[in-house]
């Protein structure tokens, strides 16, 4: 690389810091919604564990039932893990989506549109922000579940990393799609939200994809959700290695490639729409 490519790249880095230390001071200036982040999603879950723990019975024949259906007896785990990362891709998928409209909302869209940046540049410095958040979110709430419930982890670190990698760079390029649609039509929030619960139901979030109607099996499988819940679900309750998961983890790849190619596509189609309408700057 050249001095000039090395300065451009420099810029750009620094650009990306920029709107994820915006995003950062943003979240922090107000307390009680930054608290918000890590108590909220502990408390979420809570319903779903209390519940499985009230089917499951006395004894062991309730979490033998259940690894009948999911292929394991802990369904703690399997119930935390698949919460924690539901909210870990919506609170991503929301962020990336909506970071334009928090731009139109605060009156500056117009102004960072003017700017030589790429666009996929503007929507990585949110999507940062709140990726550490989300990770440190995350991490939080299983190790109250670890407090609180003995949640057993048997995990390959470095397994564990990749398939985080993959996922994040995936659901990352379905967020472009995200913020598309909420460029083009500025208030998307029930349409995203339909989509949420959709997603969730497909993905097996909070119980394993074998209870679905069989019809609906094959929707769940082309999900991009369930491949990453499955994958992770696997490293950390199974303790599975590079050879067992190579399947997925080809899936995950050619879904870390594929997924932002297409998204951030599907997004130039949107902002042309958006232009031709003269509504860059509408609230």
């Amino acid at each position: 690389m050249g001095k000039h490519g090395g300065l451009f790249l420099a810029a750009h880095l620094r650009m990306a810091l920029a709107l994820a230390r915006k995003k950062l001071l943003q979240e922090a200036a107000y307390g009680l919604q930054f608290a918000h982040w890590f108590v909220t999603p502990f408390l979420g879950i809570l319903p779903y564990i209390y519940q499985a723990r009230f089917f499951s019975g006395p004894g062991t024949q309730g979490a033998e039932a259940f690894s009948r259906w999911a292929g394991t007896t802990e369904y703690i785990a399997f119930i935390a893990i698949g919460a924690c990362l539901w909210d870990w891709v919506t609170n991503l998928l929301w962020e990336v989506g909506f970071s334009f409209r928090d731009e139109q909302e605060e009156g500056s869209f117009e102004q960072l549109w003017l700017t030589p940046a790429p666009r996929w540049l503007l929507a990585l410095g949110n999507a940062a922000a709140n990726s550490l958040i989300n990770l440190t979110m995350a991490l939080s709430v299983l190790l109250l579940v670890h407090l609180f419930f003995g949640l057993p982890l048997s995990v390959n670190w470095p397994l564990l990393v990749t398939v985080a990698a993959l996922s994040w760079i995936s659901m990352y390029g379905l967020g472009f799609v995200y913020a598309g649609l909420v460029m083009f039509l500025r208030d998307a929030t029930h349409l995203v939200d339909l989509v949420n619960r959709a997603v969730m139901i497909l993905a097996g979030v909070t119980f394993p994809l074998s209870v679905l109607p069989v019809w609906l099996r094959g929707m769940a499988r082309v999900t991009p959700l369930s491949w990453v819940l499955t994958s992770l679900r696997s490293v950390m309750i199974s303790g599975s290695t590079w050879g067992d998961l190579k399947l997925e983890l080809t899936v995950l790849s050619v879904m870390a490639v594929g997924f932002p190619l297409f998204g951030y596509f599907v997004f130039r189609i949107f902002e042309t729409l958006t232009r031709k309408r003269g509504a860059l700057s509408g609230y």
